[in-house]
């Protein structure tokens, strides 16, 4: 069988989309699609079918890739030095240092899962609350949560009752969960806040935290960061939970090798 017509099935199943594989194999859509017919015919069995205005594999090429997979490794491993792809939380990247693609997390955890399992990412590292029998889950950190201020805010000094606290505005982080706030997800009976603006970056949170007089939360492995930035930094004044990060592998990388050194050197790195 002609190898191409498995490289133009293994980019289509990979994007679920022949415009993307077609650009990833440098050829016309109009080619990968003749490639994907002729495979189909010579197999004598449908491998994609149409999915709203995408596609989506067939129960035949799924059983045909969970075969491929492991060989297209191997040949991959051999021509080139494999370099996986990692999903990171902002909160963790900074520790990090592995021989490894690093990339921001997608907003959507739905979408970390979904590009673990087509294998667009080898790992995450994030606040994953969802859960997929095909996904290995381990938890290598519990953050504490730390409520940060300006270090020129006009009431708040060196820390703050629970009364204060929710008389002054706030900075809302919106996790990857449902676009929940943290501060919902975390407390055991959160209080309603007065909430100015919302984020979805720790980052752009904290600078503007900087520059205002609104109270935000950050994990504490951030503290040396906002401190650096002249931020106030003091624990919440009211019962709190830590923030799980787990990292998630799909578990046909349990025995592989290579993926496991890297899982070791990033938990040995970011454990707590």
């Amino acid at each position: 069988m002609d190898y191409n017509l498995l490289q133009a099935f293994m980019k289509v199943y990979e994007y679920m989309s022949f415009t993307k594989a077609s650009e990833e194999l440098d050829i016309s859509q109009a080619a990968v699609s003749q490639k994907i017919k002729k495979l189909e015919t010579q197999l004598d069995k449908q491998l994609f079918v149409k999915k709203g205005r995408g596609i989506k594999a067939t129960s035949y090429a799924e059983h045909m890739m969970s075969k491929l997979e492991p060989a297209a490794r191997l040949v991959k491993e051999a021509l080139e030095k494999e370099q996986f792809k990692v999903y990171v939380n902002e909160t963790l990247v900074y520790d990090l240092n592995v021989d490894a693609l690093l990339v921001d997390s997608p907003k959507s955890e739905e979408q970390i899962i979904e590009d673990l399992r087509s294998r667009r990412a080898d790992i995450a590292v994030d606040f994953i609350t969802a859960q997929d029998a095909s996904m290995v889950y381990e938890v290598i950190s519990e953050e504490p949560v730390l409520v940060i201020a300006s270090g020129a805010h006009p009431r708040v000094k060196g820390g703050i009752s629970h009364k204060d606290y929710y008389e002054e505005q706030h900075i809302a982080l919106q996790t990857k969960r449902n676009n929940s706030d943290l501060i919902n997800l975390i407390t055991v009976d959160p209080k309603p806040r007065n909430v100015v603006y919302r984020s979805n970056s720790i980052a752009s949170q904290m600078v503007y935290t900087m520059n205002s007089d609104c109270l935000s939360l950050i994990p504490e492995r951030m503290k040396s960061v906002a401190e650096k930035m002249g931020l106030q930094v003091f624990e919440a004044p009211f019962p709190i939970q830590k923030i799980p990060f787990s990292m998630v592998y799909h578990r046909n990388f349990l025995k592989d090798e290579s993926h496991k050194m890297l899982r070791e050197k990033i938990k040995a790195q970011l454990e707590r």
